[in-house]
């Protein structure tokens, strides 16, 4: 390349000398968009087109190397600076050498375009030579072209201020493209680059210096989701194109982006360029992704487990139910919705009313109930439903698991039943006592060994339930607790996981986990009160205190005990079993039935006997219960006559209810 010449303020550089009538092929180019703008006689015979085929055309179809011009061309815009440049000619028959002289136009410091000079290194060239020296002796001799000279000057500056105006617009336009955070890319239809936002910068890694004049998708190793001849067909013939592509960055990494491609026409409405607005939709790919598979863990989780598990949208429409519904109801897919016609008759307003209530308020769905199984069984279900909010607070999801606790049911009714049979005997036997007492009276001793007998098959009665309790702690405790215990160990697993991927779902998954452990404490709780460990391992104001607590947890309620301790370890183990009973039934009923809140037992010695009394602020009492009664009553007063002692029921000083049970210390 030459030592640069001076770049002229006009495109006349010789005082009334028309551009039209010089020898020099000349031509000025708009500097943003590459097309031709003005070119002289000279021009035009040059590359044997007619003005009217160049003026409106990209000067990279007229060119014989534009290769090597367009780079050099965007350099002079872009710097401001002219530039020389010769190349070989390869499609004249005889040898040609072509050499570019290439300076900005300026309008009150305002680049607005490129003047290309053309010098053809030919015979006809040396020809034009001497026919421009001709014609400029010939201009000084010829004044009177001094005004048309003057007339094409004044011409050409007010098109010179038309396209300032244009150029202001294209540069604030360009200024807007430079904030977007895409990319925004103008390319040749050959694929070149011609136009490069900062945008495309932040996104790719390269400069707009390195990329002008650069093959696009050679430059991003384009990976097309079809050919690339459908893509461009397809925007040949509506002028848009829309898809994801995968591109690589100047570091290499690849990355996945929204590609928006625009077919830009010239004045003829024949295609000149293709304008692409281009998103990085990589991360949230990789967030789908991840959602995706998340997702596909949860439903597998449900199918998995035991319990029957579904989800309902804020409204309470149900929207999933796992494999274990639809085996267990044996219908298809599309009748599963309506869930409440499982649910037994006697069980559906109740059950109906108090989700209605959880959808209104928020709260936590919580209800024993029946389902109908597919061979039309009823089989008694625990359902518990949570709500899922968002960060808003606001409820997004329902979800519920149903666990079968029929057999655990039946086994407490089985167990109920034969506490109350075992109840009405002994009251029988107590009955029948007391008619033959006066018969059996010469006959002491053998009333003596009846009496004791009854004892015996009392007491074996007693251990043969607390043995069956046991039992089923036992079964609870090693069995059902044991596979929660499994699935919170593999809930919280996913929690962790999800904790990197996806906070928000992590979070969800975390109240999973909360409703596992409840679930989990549940079930422990209710091993405990079939075997009341804390009763044989540490006593009895011990294990009286561990119901009062999961009373306090379970059921908020308050609940405190009050006994000397020195004076509860003189109890003998049987004596303490029925005490220990007769407590945990007083302080169910006061939860269940009387609705209390607070709830006091106290348990003293004094004057050769013990008193228990368990007093609650409930509704108290009907004023028939104490002469009809229910199981739970029947039950505390057969255990209190094991003992040779009497129960009470009354009503309490301020309200509530009061049981009192008074037994002999010896």
């Amino acid at each position: 390349m030459s030592e640069e010449p001076p770049s002229p303020e006009v495109p006349n550089a010789i005082p009334g000398l028309s551009l039209e009538e010089a020898p020099l092929p000349m031509a000025m180019v708009e500097g943003a968009t590459h097309i031709v703008r003005y070119a002289n006689p000279a021009f035009c015979h040059l590359v044997e087109k007619p003005l009217e085929q160049l003026v409106g055309s990209p000067i990279s179809k007229l060119l014989p190397e534009k290769d090597h011009c367009i780079p050099l061309l965007e350099q002079v815009f872009r710097t401001g600076k002219p530039l020389n440049h010769t190349e070989k000619d390869p499609s004249k028959s005889e040898p040609a050498f072509w050499s570019y002289t290439m300076w900005p136009l300026r309008t009150d410091e305002l680049l607005v375009g490129v003047m290309i000079q053309v010098t053809e290194s030919t015979k006809a060239h040396e020809t034009a030579v001497a026919m421009n020296e001709a014609l400029l002796l010939g201009s000084l001799r010829q004044h009177e072209l001094t005004a048309a000279a003057e007339e094409l000057n004044r011409q050409l500056r007010e098109e010179i201020a038309a396209r300032q105006e244009t150029a202001k617009d294209l540069a604030e336009k360009a200024r807007l493209l430079d904030l977007t955070h895409d990319a925004v890319i103008v390319r040749d239809l050959e694929g070149r680059i011609t136009y490069w936002n900062r945008g495309a910068e932040e996104i790719y890694g390269w400069s707009s210096d390195e990329t002008i004049g650069r093959f696009c998708d050679a430059l991003f190793q384009t990976k097309f989701p079809e050919t690339a001849e459908k893509m461009t067909q397809e925007l040949s013939k509506t002028g848009r194109w829309t898809g994801e592509l995968i591109h690589s960055r100047r570091d290499g990494r690849r990355i996945t982006v929204l590609a928006r491609k625009t077919l830009d026409r010239d004045s003829d409405g024949k295609p000149a360029s293709v304008l692409e607005n281009i998103t990085d939709i990589t991360e949230r790919k990789e967030t789908e992704e991840a959602l995706r598979e998340a997702g596909e863990r949860f439903r597998f989780m449900a199918e998995s487990m035991p319990q029957k598990i579904f989800t309902a949208k804020p409204d309470g429409e149900v929207d999933y139910m796992n494999l274990q519904w639809k085996e267990f109801v044996g219908l298809p897919s599309d009748q599963m919705r309506g869930w409440v016609s499982f649910i037994h008759p006697d069980d559906l307003e109740e059950n109906v009313q108090r989700w209605k209530e959880a959808l209104t308020t928020g709260d936590v769905f919580e209800f024993e109930h029946r389902f109908r199984r597919r061979d039309g069984v009823y089989r008694w279900h625990l359902s518990r439903a949570f709500a899922m909010r968002d960060t808003m607070g606001r409820i997004t999801l329902w979800i519920s698991s149903s666990t079968d606790i029929d057999d655990m049911m039946r086994a407490q009714e089985e167990l109920m039943d034969a506490e109350a049979q075992l109840a009405d005997r002994a009251v029988q036997l107590q009955s029948l006592v007391a008619e033959r007492t006066g018969e059996l009276t010469t006959a002491h001793d053998q009333l003596l060994l009846e009496a004791e007998e009854r004892k015996r098959l009392e007491t074996m009665i007693a251990d043969a339930i607390e043995d069956e309790r046991e039992r089923l702690g036992r079964e609870l405790h090693d069995g059902l607790l044991q596979e929660l215990t499994g699935i919170a160990i593999l809930m919280h697993v996913l929690a962790r996981t999800l904790m990197e991927i996806a906070p928000i779902q992590a979070k969800e998954a975390g109240r999973l986990c909360t409703m596992m452990e409840t679930a989990h404490g549940n079930i422990r709780d209710l091993a405990k009160d079939f075997f009341p460990v804390e009763l044989k391992q540490h006593g009895l104001l011990v294990a009286l205190k561990g119901v009062a607590q999961r009373a306090q947890i379970q059921f908020g309620v308050s609940c405190v005990v009050q006994a000397n301790t020195i004076d509860t370890k003189k109890l003998g183990e049987t004596a303490a079993v029925q005490i220990f009973r007769i407590a945990q039934e007083a302080v169910q009923n006061a939860i269940k039935h009387a609705h209390a809140q607070k709830i006091v037992i106290r348990l003293a010695k004094a004057k050769g006997v013990w008193q228990l009394t368990v007093k609650d602020d409930g509704i108290g009492l009907p004023d028939n219960a104490t002469k009809n009664g229910g199981m739970g009553l029947r039950i505390m007063r057969y255990r209190a006559q094991m003992l040779q002692g009497f129960l009470s029921v009354t009503k309490a000083e301020g309200g509530g209810s009061l049981v009192s049970c008074t037994l002999p210390a010896e």
